[in-house]
């Protein structure tokens, strides 16, 4: 094991003996986050989800084709915790847990809101983040995005979290690299699937320089996670 995964059932479902929801800052899972520093074991934990997620599903709802394809990615019911109640109880975990790593996949699970995620990193050190399967959100927001990534440019992972296989996934890895090596404009992201059968709005790509694009696409995880290095073989120039 190269590290602990914590889906978002963990706060959006899993309940205890008395039927409460258990958020993932309960002090009872305090031992796990703990343990995890100790054995310098990253956490990535998934909390929250796009914000039309938890809206209504209607057509003014700007993912509304996704949440009819996948109807249990709706959280829109009041049962439901809000998403920025989610994000405000994993912002106090891993300020409670300094010594222990935290990878926050989906660009913070707040790609909406690109200075909430700026700040987040900038207040915890121990803090990290992918972007999988959030350039729809970020190439919408090119200038911002491209100042983000380059003033984090040590705290960011490469991920898509899309089914990925060398004959069906091409489109979907070209996809990403365009976005972040290239200036180009309105092209589309693929869908949450990996698929490219559905178009939500265009991105433009952020055109990172060569030096950052090193760090994002292996030389950040392999600080968090040494031992990858042998395992994948990984000649650094």
């Amino acid at each position: 094991a190269k590290g602990l995964k914590i889906l978002k059932e963990l706060g959006l479902h899993y309940r205890d003996s008395a039927g409460n929801l258990i958020p993932c800052d309960d002090r009872r899972l305090f031992p796990v986050w703990e343990e995890a520093g100790r054995l310098k074991m990253p956490v990535l934990i998934h909390q929250a989800d796009p914000a039309g997620f938890f809206e209504p599903v209607t057509p003014d709802n700007e993912h509304y084709e996704s949440l009819n394809k996948y109807p249990l990615w709706s959280f829109a019911d009041a049962k439901f915790p809000r998403k920025i109640d989610l994000l405000k109880r994993r912002d106090n975990l891993v300020r409670q847990h300094p010594d222990t790593i935290f990878i926050l996949p989906h660009f913070g699970n707040y790609a909406e809101n690109i200075q909430y995620t700026s700040n987040l990193l900038d207040e915890n050190p121990n803090v990290y983040i992918d972007f999988s399967a959030r350039i729809d959100e970020l190439g919408r927001q090119p200038y911002t995005s491209r100042e983000f990534f380059i003033k984090h440019q040590d705290r960011i992972i490469f991920g898509t979290d899309m089914p990925a296989n060398i004959e069906s996934s091409v489109g979907m890895y070209r996809t990403y690299f365009r976005f972040l090596e290239t200036y180009d404009e309105s092209f589309y992201s693929p869908d949450y699937d990996g698929t490219f059968d559905r178009s939500r709005w265009p991105i433009c790509g952020i055109g990172l320089p060569k030096e950052v694009l090193k760090k994002i696409y292996h030389e950040n995880i392999l600080r968090i996670i040494p031992s990858l290095k042998d395992e994948i073989n990984l000649t650094l120039k």
